[in-house]
């Protein structure tokens, strides 16, 4: 997909946003959500579909990072950084483990959003070594019939009939701050799109029916500078959005170790 437009300072974006947003005076069938990317050769796959190329593969490696990933939480004794639902059937609690998963950095089926243009725009700009190339900044109205609350967990996600956009709740309790995954996740304002198995191997922008919702925009590589610059002075930063400051050095080995495999 071609870029609309090149935006050429923080204030371009910002004032897009504000047009963008306008026209849900006229339809509120949809709500827009934003994702960054840093170079201008990425696609709108998540990471798990990066190193396979078949929706068989993709299944199979999903279930063993996230049985991997349960297991060794067992082993440590770390299974509270995991919130589960106990109201929750085994099936529908996969839809938790594997949205925590997605924010503790293990691949999943699960593409990132948020809800936020600036974290959108962040993650565009957000590394320096990228300085010296174009980044994406997409913009995602979401339709209605394809955005699911607090009822996704309904749907079988080994099953899926379709690519869907989550937007689960955040559930707070005295225990958050053990849920290292769901922290991150507000603090991003993470949403997710998530595709059957078979479709996880197909950039977003690629299918079909969700290509009529996608914008996408180009970051110049001479601004990310002074955009990252302005983002930081907002608040908007590497270790407030990764949660760097509290991070439990044992989990994070654990995630390592898992990638590796």
């Amino acid at each position: 997909m071609e870029c609309i437009k090149y935006l050429n300072s923080y204030d371009e974006v910002s004032t897009l946003i504000s047009t963008i947003q306008k026209r849900r005076m006229f339809d509120n069938s949809f709500l827009e959500h934003y994702r960054g990317q840093g170079r201008p050769e990425y696609k709108l796959v998540p990471t798990i579909a990066r190193s396979v190329k078949t929706g068989k593969e993709i299944q199979e490696k999903e279930s063993s990072l996230i049985e991997a990933l349960q297991s060794k939480l067992k082993m440590h004794n770390l299974e509270k950084n995991l919130r589960v639902d106990k109201c929750l059937n085994e099936k529908e609690n996969l839809w938790n483990i594997l949205i925590q998963s997605q924010h503790l950095g293990i691949p999943t089926r699960f593409l990132d959003w948020s809800l936020k243009w600036e974290i959108g725009l962040w993650f565009a700009v957000e590394n320096p070594a990228n300085d010296n190339i174009d980044g994406q900044f997409w913009i995602f109205s979401v339709p209605n019939e394809i955005h699911l609350t607090d009822t996704y967990y309904k749907e079988d996600i080994t099953n899926l009939d379709q690519t869907y956009f989550i937007n689960a709740p955040i559930y707070w309790s005295n225990e958050l701050e053990e849920y290292i995954g769901e922290i991150k996740r507000q603090r991003q304002q993470g949403k997710f799109t998530v595709s059957p198995y078979n479709n996880a191997v197909i950039p977003l922008e690629e299918q079909a029916e969700m290509t009529q919702f996608l914008e996408k925009y180009c970051i110049p590589a001479s601004i990310k500078g002074q955009i990252r610059l302005e983002l930081t002075s907002k608040g908007i930063h590497e270790e407030w959005l990764y949660y760097r400051e509290n991070n439990n050095a044992a989990l994070n080995d654990i995630i390592k170790s898992i990638n590796k495999e």
